[in-house]
């Protein structure tokens, strides 16, 4: 299946998009200018970071972000994105999955994304996992202000490995919902 990707503007952001995903970025992109209130200084974990719909808007902010993203083309086109708009040096960005505990974890690879076993898959990957609590301890981390979570309905499961750091740091969250699990 070849792929065709085409820049989107939004409020000065420049974007690399893919083929379909073009339009309704758009609208998500939008949304995302309406809450997405990060301040200059504020440390950001963007929990699947994508193509950076998120990370972007938080760099042109003034905020310090880590942007875990475990699926090697979404990771590709974010670090484009991020030299596109020069913001490397405001983020991190981790090849690796959020997760309830670390280690290697197996989860369903999806069109475009990785997603919890749940839908219908086109095969199954092998991941590289941690916590939040774990991370901002191996990296000496003093606070993290903002948490937005994007994992096709595994939220709870990074909250589970964050109990630590989220009750130190009351961080704002902000998590997608997905249809598909309506208990969120």
């Amino acid at each position: 299946m070849k792929t065709h990707a085409q820049a989107l503007s939004v409020r000065g952001q420049r974007y690399w998009v893919v083929d379909s995903s073009f339009e309704a970025a758009t609208d998500e992109f939008l949304l995302i200018l309406q809450y997405w209130r990060v301040a200059p200084g504020d440390v950001v974990f963007d929990v699947g970071a994508g193509i950076g719909e998120y990370v972007l808007p938080a760099c042109a902010l003034g905020g310090k972000v880590y942007a875990f993203e475990p699926d090697p083309y979404s990771y590709t086109i974010l670090e484009s994105n991020l030299t596109l708009n020069g913001y490397d040096a405001q983020c991190v960005v981790i090849p690796k999955a959020l997760w309830s505990k670390g280690g290697l974890m197996s989860i369903a690879e999806m069109p475009l994304s990785l997603a919890l076993p749940t839908g219908h898959p086109l095969h199954k990957a092998t991941i590289p996992a941690t916590t939040i609590d774990d991370y901002v301890q191996a990296n000496g981390i003093s606070r993290l202000d903002w948490l937005k979570m994007d994992i096709e309905g595994g939220e709870l499961e990074v909250l589970k490995g964050g109990v630590r750091v989220i009750s130190q740091f009351k961080p704002s969250i902000l998590v997608e919902r997905h249809d598909m699990h309506p208990h969120l």
